[in-house]
């Protein structure tokens, strides 16, 4: 073997081994991505003051690539879908509720009232 050869073989396998540890780092990227977003763990951005004005109050799945949203800014609620193509206001400007305790004795006291 000439000294040539034994160097364009060598310089060859150092190319592998930078192209293999660059698979690796960007696989093991990808999977820490993928774990993050499962275990939701991406909150965001998040302020540095005390009072925060927007909250997400509720969320629920409607299908595979759907979900709808409960939003609140401020004292006022927003109902949103989201989805793959964008998202879509269904109802915008509700009042939230003060707790559902004070709700079920309303309508405790509504039902007694009506017997």
């Amino acid at each position: 073997m000439d000294a040539e050869t034994l160097t364009s073989g060598s310089m060859l396998g150092e190319y592998l081994k930078m192209f293999a540890a660059l698979i690796l780092v960007l696989g093991l990227i990808s999977g820490l991505a993928f774990i993050i977003k499962k275990l939701g763990l991406n909150t965001g951005m998040s302020t540095n003051g005390s009072s925060k004005r927007l909250k997400i109050i509720e969320r629920q799945a409607i299908d595979a690539r759907r979900q709808m949203v409960l939003v609140q800014r401020d004292d006022v609620q927003h109902l949103v879908i989201i989805s793959a193509n964008g998202e879509t206001v269904i109802e915008t400007g509700i009042i939230p509720a003060d707790n559902g305790i004070h709700d079920s004795q309303q309508e405790k006291t509504a039902r007694k009232q009506s017997l």
